[in-house]
C-alpha cells in the first residue's frame, strides 16, 4: 500500500513538472517558480517544508492560485475544532468570550497533495518496547541513549488552507497567515546585487570541489579536474543570473559521482547529461527561492524541454530520480551556504539573508528529517524533505561535508 502511495505521489509530481515545462515560451523570461505570487510553504502549526516537498508545494500553489502557502492534514485540521477543557478532556473550541467557534472543515471537492514525511520508530535497546516520538523527546539525553531511533519514509496528504473554510470560520487566523506569508520582494536583476554568503563559500573553500576563476564569461563544471570554472559577475547581465548559474553547477558537481540505473536512460546520446541538467535547473531554482534570488530558466535549457517532458511521462522513475537529486544536492548546499553566512555575519553587522521563517525546521543536513523539536504532526512523525534514508541525527552528522575557515 505504501509503495503504491509513493508511486502515485511521484506520478503527481511528474505531471506537475510536465505542465510547468509546457508553459515555457522561447524568447521571454521563464521561471520555475513565480516569485511575485509564491512564498516558502509551511505546515499550519510549525516549521517549514524543505527539499522536493517545498519545490512541489510552491509549484502546486502557483498552479492553483492559493493565497497562502500553508498546508494542513485532514487530522490536524480537525484539531482546530477542539480544545482541552478544565478536566483535561477535549471539548469544542470557543472564543475569548466562551462562545463556540464555527466548525472548520474541508471545502467540497478539495483534492489533497502528497508530501513525503519520515516516520520515527523508537524502541528500547533493553526491552524492545516501542514508545511514541513525543515520549522520546521528553526524556533526558541520558535516557534517550537507551533507545534506537529508525526513520522510514511515508506519504502524507495535505490540503492548502484555501481549500478549507478557515477564511470564513477563522478570519483572524487567516489574515495572520496572509500577513506572515506575503511573497518576498526579491532583489532587482542588476550587477549591483551581491549575495555575500556565496562569495564567502568560494573564498573559504567550503564546497565539495574547488572553484577556478576564469575570464571568458562562462561557468561550467569540469568533471576531469573536479572543479567549477566561474567567471566574474560583470560578465553577466545581472547578479541573479550569475548566482543562479553558479548554483546550477554546484548541483551538477554534487551529482558527479552518482551512478544511474540503465532504465532511466532514454536511449539517446547525452541522456544522463540532460537528466542532470533538469536536476540542476530545479535545484538552483529552489536554492534561489530560499535566499531571495530570481532564477530564470537558462535559455539553452529550452532545447531540453521536449526530452524532459517525454521522459517524465514515459520513464516511471525519471521524475523521482531527479527530485531525489534535488533533495540531496540542495540539502548539502543549504548547510554550507548557512555556514558561510555565519562567517560573513561574524565580520559584518547585517540582516539574516534567508527567507523569513525558513530556518526553523529546515532539513539542513539533507537526511530528510526536520529538527527534532517539531510537534505539528502526530506523535510518531517528523516532517521530511523527500524519501528519507532512515538515519538518526548522529548518523546524518557524520555525512555532513567538512569545511575550512
Amino acid at each position: 500500500m505504501e509503495k503504491r502511495r509513493k508511486e502515485d505521489a511521484y506520478e503527481r509530481y511528474a505531471s506537475l513538472l510536465r505542465e510547468k515545462i509546457a508553459s515555457f515560451v522561447p524568447g521571454r523570461p521563464n521561471y520555475w517558480l513565480n516569485h511575485d505570487k509564491v512564498s516558502w510553504p509551511k505546515p499550519l502549526y510549525k516549521g517549514s517544508y524543505n527539499g522536493m516537498n517545498a519545490l512541489m508545494l510552491m509549484m502546486h500553489c502557483d498552479k492553483e492560485g492559493f493565497k497562502v502557502p500553508v498546508f494542513v492534514s485532514r487530522e490536524r485540521l480537525m484539531d482546530l475544532n477542539y480544545q482541552r477543557g478544565p478536566d483535561g478532556r477535549s471539548v469544542p473550541a470557543t472564543d475569548g468570550e466562551g462562545r463556540q467557534l464555527p466548525f472548520v472543515h474541508l471545502s467540497k471537492g478539495a483534492r489533497s497533495f502528497p508530501v513525503f514525511l519520515s516516520q520515527a520508530t523508537i524502541t528500547s535497546k533493553a526491552t524492545r518496547e516501542e514508545i511514541f516520538y513525543r515520549q522520546y523527546m521528553s526524556l533526558p539525553k541520558e535516557a534517550q541513549d537507551g533507545y534506537n531511533v529508525r526513520y522510514s519514509p511515508v506519504v502524507e496528504n495535505v490540503f492548502n488552507v484555501d481549500q478549507t473554510n478557515i477564511p470564513e470560520a477563522r478570519p483572524d487566523l487567516y489574515q495572520r497567515l496572509i500577513d506572515e506569508n506575503r511573497p518576498r520582494l526579491l532583489e532587482e536583476d542588476d550587477r549591483k546585487f551581491h549575495f555575500a554568503p556565496l562569495d564567502v563559500l568560494i573564498g573559504n573553500h567550503f564546497w565539495i570541489c574547488d572553484f577556478y576563476p576564469s575570464y571568458d564569461g562562462d561557468i561550467f563544471y569540469d568533471v576531469r579536474a573536479n572543479r567549477i570554472n566561474f567567471s566574474l559577475k560583470d560578465a553577466f547581465q545581472g547578479g541573479n543570473g550569475y548566482y543562479g548559474t553558479v548554483f546550477e553547477k554546484m548541483v551538477v558537481s554534487a551529482l558527479a559521482g552518482e551512478a544511474v540505473r540503465p532504465e532511466l536512460d532514454d536511449g539517446r546520446a547525452s541522456s544522463e547529461y540532460v537528466r542532470r541538467e533538469l536536476a540542476a535547473e530545479l535545484g538552483s531554482a529552489l536554492v534561489c527561492q530560499r535566499y531571495g534570488i530570481r532564477k530564470q530558466l537558462e535559455p539553452e535549457s529550452l532545447d531540453f524541454c521536449d526530452r524532459w517532458a517525454r521522459n517524465l511521462k514515459e520513464i516511471p522513475e525519471y521524475g523521482s530520480s531527479v527530485l531525489r537529486n534535488v533533495k540531496d544536492a540542495t540539502g548539502r548546499m543549504s548547510v554550507l551556504i548557512d555556514c558561510a553566512q555565519k562567517v560573513y555575519l561574524e565580520k559584518h553587522q547585517g540582516d539574516d539573508l534567508r527567507e523569513d521563517g525558513q530556518s526553523e525546521g529546515m532539513d539542513v543536513n539533507g537526511d530528510g528529517v526536520v529538527d527534532a523539536g517539531d510537534t505539528h504532526y502526530s506523535a510518531d512523525r517528523k516532517q521530511g524533505s523527500g524519501e528519507g534514508e532512515g538515519e538518526t541525527e548522529e548518523e546524518a552528522q557524520k555525512k555532513r561535508p567538512a569545511f575550512h575557515r
